[in-house]
């Protein structure tokens, strides 16, 4: 799964097998995993940040030819 905002994820799975009371205790497992998730930017956010470049390349550039 992913979160887009980013923040904290866990996931746990938990498995009992058979229910038979001889067998229980030989098929338990249980795992789980915990982390991070890092916020993935966005594509209109890489275009707003290339049109501020740019136009800051423009005006940089227009006022050095002058």
């Amino acid at each position: 799964s992913s979160d887009l905002n980013g923040g904290n994820i866990s996931i746990s799975f938990q498995s009992l097998g058979s229910l038979s009371p001889a067998y229980l205790a030989a098929n338990e497992f249980s795992s789980s995993f915990s982390g991070v998730i890092n916020p993935v930017p966005e594509p209109g956010t890489y275009a707003l940040m290339g049109f501020g470049l740019m136009g800051l390349a423009y005006i940089r550039r227009r006022q050095s030819s002058r």
